[in-house]
């Protein structure tokens, strides 16, 4: 309600007003707040469906196309490597294609993400958008009894996870009938 709405309208205003001196990361974060945190409230459903319809998948194109002109740019860089937009988009389109399979749009379908921060979970995030799916993001330390009710209260069809998390919920997603999508197995054609 008015609360979370306070709280994207903060985060935009502080993207526009501060994006020189902000790290991107930061605004990065800003963006997915909104993007995702947002996407639940009734209120901004009702403004999307007024204007046209606004599914993730689209919603997705605008980052996309912004990561394209980036292409060369260094997204994410740690003590032992770096990683350019290109890289991400290059990874989230393999990820999205595996996601998919043999379907054209995940048609708003939710896919939980249980990866570790870092440049594969921005990848996965963009290749649930990118595939048309809704992200529901799950904590990485939660316990089973808390993923279980993230996965039936959201209606996740499909889990989005790294090997470790993988191996850590692979019961679950069989007992609740639920996709699991290994990334790490997951390797460019």
């Amino acid at each position: 309600g008015i609360t979370n709405g306070a709280a994207i309208l903060f985060s935009v205003w502080m993207v526009i007003t501060r994006r020189k001196s902000m790290a991107p990361w930061v605004i990065a974060a800003a963006i997915t707040f909104f993007v995702c945190g947002a996407w639940d409230i009734p209120q901004v459903r009702t403004f999307a469906s007024t204007m046209g319809g606004l599914s993730m998948g689209m919603a997705a194109g605008p980052l996309i196309a912004r990561a394209r002109k980036h292409a060369n740019n260094v997204a994410f860089r740690t003590a032992k490597t770096s990683h350019t937009y290109q890289q991400l988009l290059d990874r989230s389109a393999t990820l999205a294609a595996a996601l998919l399979g043999e379907a054209d749009d995940l048609n708003e379908a939710r896919v939980a993400l249980l990866v570790a921060p870092g440049p594969e979970y921005v990848a996965s995030q963009w290749a649930i958008w990118r595939a048309g799916g809704i992200k529901v993001p799950i904590c990485l330390s939660a316990t089973e009894p808390e993923w279980e009710y993230s996965l039936t209260d959201s209606g996740a069809s499909a889990v989005m996870a790294d090997a470790p998390m993988a191996a850590k919920i692979a019961p679950l997603c069989q007992r609740l009938g639920v996709r699991l999508v290994n990334v790490d197995s997951i390797s460019a054609a």
